[in-house]
């Protein structure tokens, strides 16, 4: 019985776990999905790419930054940025903590259909909850993206 209940345990953490990676591959902004992430690869006339990552926080709600951010580029296709892990450090939070962004800086020539894809982590909160997109799927493409 306590073997059960135990995976029974297991089974709800890792399925809220998975709500909340679509919830930030959603982004409604609302008090469900607190927040909407936005992964843009855009290409220049001369044919690189720049990347960046945004994070609009819902009103009421702010970026947490004790919560240990990470975002990790773990696979690029038709593309190649100098730097694929991102910390803290990496990270512009607006004044307000409203917004969050990170530049991932220029890619080198993109070819046909390049795109990347990662994960990223990060908290924000209100006044008596926080929530937590943890490894959460990102997926940059030309022309902009959603995860």
């Amino acid at each position: 019985m306590r073997a059960r209940l135990t995976m029974t345990l297991a089974l709800v953490t890792l399925i809220l776990g998975a709500l909340a990676c679509r919830g930030a591959q959603a982004g409604s902004g609302d008090g469900k999905d607190p927040y909407v992430v936005t992964a843009t690869l855009s290409k220049a006339s001369d044919g690189t790419g720049h990347a960046t990552v945004a994070v609009q926080v819902a009103k009421g709600w702010h970026w947490n930054a004790e919560y240990p951010f990470k975002l990790t580029v773990q696979e690029q296709q038709g593309t190649a940025l100098a730097k694929t892990a991102f910390t803290p450090a990496d990270v512009k939070v607006a004044g307000d903590g409203t917004s969050a962004t990170v530049d991932l800086g220029t890619t080198g020539s993109l070819v046909e259909g390049a795109r990347m894809k990662g994960v990223i982590n990060f908290g924000v909160c209100e006044a008596k909850v926080c929530r937590f997109c943890r490894n959460c799927a990102v997926l940059w493409t030309v022309g902009g993206g959603t995860p």
